[in-house]
């Protein structure tokens, strides 16, 4: 239990708080897991120990065309909520989890960056757009309207305009 991460180094189960385990696949396999707390304590997030972190949602990418656009967004469920709103999506699990040579994962694909509406989502996405374009790829980046903090609240905020 502990070379899968769901252990700690005292031996206790990492995600006895979190309610919400968030599975991760791989051609069918679960790969990760995070869990999500949902009572406003610290951590919100919590990823399986000493494992890196995958991209979530990445068996979109063998449903989808080369040429489909497909969203990368900082959180899972970001990308959830696009695909609830029929877009392809991935996440990364945080500004800084953005490998370089996850780039070539991407090439056949329109990238959109859709990271958190706040500075580290910000200057992140800048950061990611730069290591597509050193290897050749443009991406787009979607800004969202201010005092909308994710993708999640961009449709929450739109339901409410109705």
């Amino acid at each position: 239990l502990k070379a899968s991460g769901l252990v700690n180094d005292k031996g206790n189960l990492i995600f006895y708080r979190h309610k919400v385990i968030i599975p991760f696949y791989d051609k069918g396999k679960i790969v990760f897991l995070q869990g999500r707390n949902l009572d406003g304590t610290h951590p919100k997030y919590l990823n399986l120990i000493g494992i890196n972190k995958p991209i979530f949602n990445q068996e979109t990418l063998i449903k989808i065309k080369a040429g489909d656009r497909v969203y990368i967004c900082e959180g899972v469920f970001d990308a959830i909520r696009l695909e609830q709103e029929g877009y392809s999506a991935v996440a990364i699990l945080g500004v800084t989890d953005f490998r370089p040579e996850e780039v070539n994962i991407f090439k056949p694909f329109e990238v959109v960056l859709a990271l958190d509406n706040d500075e580290a989502g910000l200057t992140m996405s800048n950061e990611i757009a730069k290591l597509f374009t050193l290897q050749g790829k443009s991406v787009k980046q979607k800004i969202l309207p201010e005092g909308i903090k994710d993708i999640t609240d961009y449709f929450l905020s739109r339901q409410y305009d109705k």
